[in-house]
């Protein structure tokens, strides 16, 4: 009976092992992406603010298109001072966040008013952060995604920020909760974006944003207001079962070059134009 009772102590301890999340100190993956390798967690704890514009390699946007080096911008702050600028933090390497919880911030962008400076970030490889609790702030705004990019079945606590970002592929928020309001106004989707089956419980503004081959909402719920005035839409579009508790703004949508009426939604609620 001992024997019985210590086998099974044993295998409640590798059980309640094998579930434990790994914490993982945000500045130890800050210092992975610097050394330029690969970034992949699975079931981690993810402790203190995940700064993403806090990267070695950066450069400065010029005008025309033009970058300088880190150093060069360095030496361009102690002979100018400061004036209106923009940087890019560059991540070379693949990331990778699976079934992860943030404790803190994930900052992949910021704008300085008073040094009038703003940074983001661009992903020249794939990002993935799927499955994921995001228990703070998430700032993509402005974010390049060069590769593939996969957000989906995250739940955020607080706004997530995806204003301006650009997608170069096709990108997938189904199954997510955001229970902040979630911002994606002049978003670039030019292979598509999926919030299938997502729930928006704190408003959410497609305001701008730009759809190609496909844009799917199927099943989607709208607790609060859902601005999708502007938004442009070529390809493949799916609506079908989304719900809009709050209404919805659909004024000047475009569905392939042609007004879209809030009426091929089938929800009642969804008929508002503001």
């Amino acid at each position: 009976m001992k024997k019985i009772a210590v086998t099974g102590l044993i295998l409640f301890l590798i059980t309640l092992a094998g579930s434990a999340q790994t914490r993982v100190e945000a500045d130890s993956i800050i210092d992975q992406i610097n050394r330029g390798e690969p970034v992949r967690y699975e079931k981690a704890q993810i402790v203190g603010d995940l700064e993403l514009i806090a990267l070695e390699n950066m450069t400065e946007k010029r005008i025309r298109g033009k970058s300088t080096s880190w150093d060069k911008v360095r030496e361009s702050r102690r002979r100018w001072g400061f004036s209106s600028r923009t940087y890019w933090a560059h991540i070379e390497s693949p990331v990778a966040f699976v079934d992860c919880v943030f404790e803190g911030d994930v900052i992949a962008y910021r704008h300085d008013d008073r040094r009038r400076e703003t940074y983001n970030v661009i992903f020249h490889d794939d990002a993935f952060f799927t499955g994921c609790e995001f228990r703070r702030q998430s700032e993509f705004k402005y974010c390049k995604f060069e590769e593939k990019a996969d957000f989906r079945n995250n739940r955020y606590h607080e706004e997530a920020l995806f204003k301006y970002v650009d997608f170069s592929s096709a990108v997938s928020f189904a199954d997510s909760t955001f229970e902040g309001y979630a911002h994606f106004k002049y978003a670039e989707f030019p292979e598509g974006g999926d919030f299938s089956k997502g729930r928006f419980q704190d408003g959410a503004s497609f305001k701008y944003a730009r759809f190609h081959r496909r844009a799917g909402f199927g099943g989607a719920v709208f607790e609060s207001h859902a601005d999708f005035k502007y938004t442009k839409f070529s390809g493949d579009l799916d609506f079908d079962g989304a719900d809009f508790e709050r209404g919805g703004n659909f004024k000047y949508t475009r569905h392939n070059g042609r007004r879209f009426s809030p009426l091929a939604l089938r929800s009642p609620r969804a008929l508002r134009q503001d």
